[in-house]
């Protein structure tokens, strides 16, 4: 099984207009669900982001998230779902299953 450690930061705007501004400046938003647990929301650096998934594509992977100003620190997850934007296929949101 592979494993992958990936960057994020918890992500404090929310909303339409916000999350095209985070886009814009190549920051993907994405979430942590976890069983029973509120969902952390999080944002990505597009680029490396897309370099991982890329990485780990139809394989199984353990990501390792290590989240900048999250209390539990570092967290164990699977990719849940991935959406990409149809035409260009740009990152837009990803979800993360811990």
């Amino acid at each position: 099984m592979i494993q992958v450690d990936m960057q994020s930061n918890i992500r404090t705007v929310f909303g339409k207009g916000p999350m095209r501004q985070l886009r814009m400046k190549d920051i993907t938003p994405g979430n942590v669900y976890s069983g029973g647990a509120a969902p952390v929301a999080l944002q990505f650096d597009t680029a490396k982001l897309f370099k991982n998934l890329l990485f780990i594509h139809g394989r199984n992977a353990i990501v390792t998230l290590d989240i900048e100003g999250d209390s539990k620190g570092k967290r164990h997850v699977l990719v849940q779902e991935i959406q990409k934007e149809p035409v260009s296929g740009k990152l837009l949101h990803v979800d993360f299953l811990e």
